[in-house]
């Protein structure tokens, strides 16, 4: 799996040990670090995402011990941030070695815990055996976490399903539990809802993104 954060920007309360929660969610990268030092989980995924739309090493490897705390506390959801910056090569540099390795680890423990996106993210490097299981697994718990109106679960269970047939009920349901996140200006919200929304709202969702969270969405010629 290589880059599936930069996709699939958003964090609720993933499966496995309990979230702490923190109040409002952080959108830019000093207060996400701030909240994850201070115990909260879903903010050290929410500075994973952030590190990694905009990838520097340096950064990143300043970031690791924080975030691999979390993972190793049993927080799931933030190995599977974690899986997503440890091959990062930086602006000039190479992958550091045994990445690939310890992105399989990092993954295959969140999705022993029961973490749908852990799940998927293996699908990518499986054989066609082990595939069919992991998406099937993949599916099922993206189905019992949208049941209960979980809005990363529903999310990606519409980006899987499409808008067709059975999932367009899906998509309905999604953008629903989206637009009330990007109400309470919820960047991760704000830019999942641009994937399941129209082109016409595009550009107003990006204005949005860059107010909120301009370390990640910058609204300029760098950043599109």
């Amino acid at each position: 799996m290589r880059k599936l954060l930069g996709i699939l920007l958003v964090a609720w309360a993933g499966c496995g040990a309990p979230q702490r929660s923190g109040g409002a969610p952080c959108n830019r990268l000093a207060s996400c670090r701030a909240a994850c030092r201070a115990g909260t989980s879903e903010a050290c995924f929410r500075l994973a995402t952030l590190l990694d739309r905009w990838p520097d090493r340096a950064a990143i490897d300043r970031d690791l011990p924080l975030l691999e705390r979390d993972c190793d506390a049993g927080h799931v959801r933030t190995c599977v941030g974690l899986s997503d910056l440890v091959c990062e090569p930086g602006r000039a540099a190479t992958p550091p070695a045994g990445c690939d390795t310890r992105e399989h680890e990092l993954l295959t423990r969140a999705c022993d815990a029961g973490d749908a996106l852990g799940c998927y993210g293996l699908t990518h490097a499986a054989d066609s055996s082990a595939r069919d299981d992991l998406v099937d697994r993949t599916l099922t718990l993206l189905r019992d976490g949208c049941d209960r109106r979980g809005l990363f679960e529903c999310a990606l269970l519409a980006m899987l399903t499409g808008k067709g047939g059975s999932g367009a009920a899906v998509v309905t349901r999604a953008r629903a539990l989206l637009e009330v996140a990007c109400d309470r200006d919820d960047a991760l919200g704000c830019s999942l809802l641009a994937l399941l929304s129209p082109r016409e709202r595009q550009p107003a969702l990006r204005a949005k993104l860059c107010r909120l969270a301009p370390e990640a969405y910058a609204c300029d010629s760098q950043k599109q």
